[in-house]
């Protein structure tokens, strides 16, 4: 294997480990065995995981190097999905898989673009890097837009049903990721411990643009996830309440998500053409309004009008 394979075979991996299937029933999943301040504590645990772990792994990346980080991230993610797909509801055994996952999720973090990029530079070609990344990121979500509409409908035979779907979408990840190749590291090996690395990435959030993009990333990612977790109870209230529904919940759960989906491919695929034409700050700021006006609505009304509003 050389380099080449990496650049030839990244987005496939990346394609393969965002299939998850389960995203569109996940809430439902859970709630139909759990009081839903179970579920609120599951995904608690869930972030909490990730915040704890995202640190920690980077310094692993760095240290240890980018494929075994990938490895344990692709293998993180399946026995997650192995735990939840063929265990019995238990609160306990739904603690360990959203470790599992969030082992995946917090050892990808990161690691995938530097392990992307360290690849192209190599190779001379780290001035791709971006338009290469961004296509990688529109056919990333194409492929999880397939995912989660399969994982609608197959979830509304079985709701762990869409875990061993997404199970079998990953292998071809797990199996991409041990054949990887480790790129050359920029300073990694020398750098210094990381209380030091942390002390640096303080430092450099005097830069003004830099505070600024950070503070609206963190901003953006916690009011996504709002609609994000509670689309789906919303959906069930609508099927239970108003009786607006002929069909599971969780088929109208994946046509939604895998149409989000298809959105975001579009958005992410001219992100550098309208970064470039309307400005990064702009963009931003459009974000914001789109999850403000979509939590409002989702707070203020119980209806289908407001279904096509999750689509933006």
């Amino acid at each position: 294997m050389s380099l080449d394979f990496n650049i030839k075979y990244y987005p496939l991996y990346r394609a393969s480990i965002s299939m998850m299937a389960w995203l569109p029933v996940f809430f439902l999943y859970f709630n139909q065995s759990l009081e839903i301040k179970e579920v609120i504590l599951l995904e608690s645990i869930y972030y909490m995981s990730v915040v704890l772990l995202e640190v920690p792994s980077g310094y692993f990346s760095d240290k240890i190097g980018r494929k075994i980080t990938l490895i344990i991230s692709s293998l993180g993610f399946a026995v997650g999905y192995l735990l939840f797909g063929l265990s019995q509801p238990d609160f306990v055994v739904f603690c360990v898989g959203q470790v599992a996952l969030a082992i995946g999720m917090s050892f990808m973090s990161g690691t995938n673009t530097a392990f992307y990029f360290e690849s192209l530079q190599a190779q001379g070609k780290e001035n791709e890097f971006a338009d290469r990344e961004a296509k990688v990121v529109g056919a990333t979500e194409l492929a999880s837009a397939v995912a989660v509409l399969l994982g609608g409908f197959i979830g509304a035979l079985h709701l762990n049903y869409a875990y061993l779907l997404s199970f079998i979408l990953v292998i071809p990840g797990v199996i991409i990721s041990f054949l990887f190749v480790e790129p050359d590291q920029l300073e990694s090996k020398t750098s210094k411990g990381i209380l030091d690395q942390s002390k640096t990435v303080l430092h450099t959030l005097r830069q003004h643009e830099l505070k600024w993009v950070f503070i609206f990333t963190v901003v953006l990612y916690i009011m996504t996830h709002i609609p994000y977790e509670f689309y789906q109870p919303y959906l069930k209230l609508l099927e239970m309440d108003h009786g607006l529904f002929s069909v599971d919940a969780a088929i109208y759960s994946g046509i939604i998500f895998a149409i989000t989906r298809v959105m975001g491919s579009i958005a992410a695929t001219n992100s550098i053409r309208l970064r470039d034409r309307y400005g990064l700050k702009m963009l931003c700021w459009t974000a914001i309004a789109l999850q403000l006006f979509l939590i409002a609505m989702m707070g203020i009304l119980l209806s289908i009008w407001v279904l096509p509003l999750i689509l933006l």
